[in-house]
């Protein structure tokens, strides 16, 4: 058994999850989307990453970056290793893929010329 809490409205639902020979029970949702997210959650978690990256500038020595879309939970450690060594080098808009991860884009989340002298 596995109790969550749904996020994908404001309503907040608590969710219990029971195996049931080869499925899941699913009690708790208040709506479809409430089931479809504990399905997920049980299977596969999805979250979006976000996080600073380094810059070669010192006016601006940190960029905050995310994930376009949600990602396993499980790759997050093997993405921050990579992002933790990535130094970007180039003055960038919010929205700017910065980085390339299994077909996932890392995209800038800030303007960073704006502090260009």
């Amino acid at each position: 058994m596995k109790r969550i809490i749904c996020v994908l409205c404001p309503r907040g639902c608590r969710i219990t999850i029971l195996p049931q020979e080869g499925e899941y029970g699913i009690r708790g949702n208040s709506c479809p989307k409430g089931r479809e997210y504990a399905l997920q959650e049980i299977k596969e978690p999805l979250r979006t990453l976000t996080t600073t990256v380094c810059t070669a500038f010192p006016d601006f020595p940190r960029l905050p970056v995310r994930t376009k879309k949600e990602i396993p939970f499980r790759l997050f450690p093997v993405l921050m290793e990579k992002l933790n060594r990535l130094v970007v080098e180039e003055r960038v808009i919010p929205g700017k893929v910065i980085y390339r991860f299994e077909e996932v884009d890392i995209l800038s989340t800030a303007d960073c010329r704006a502090l260009y002298k």
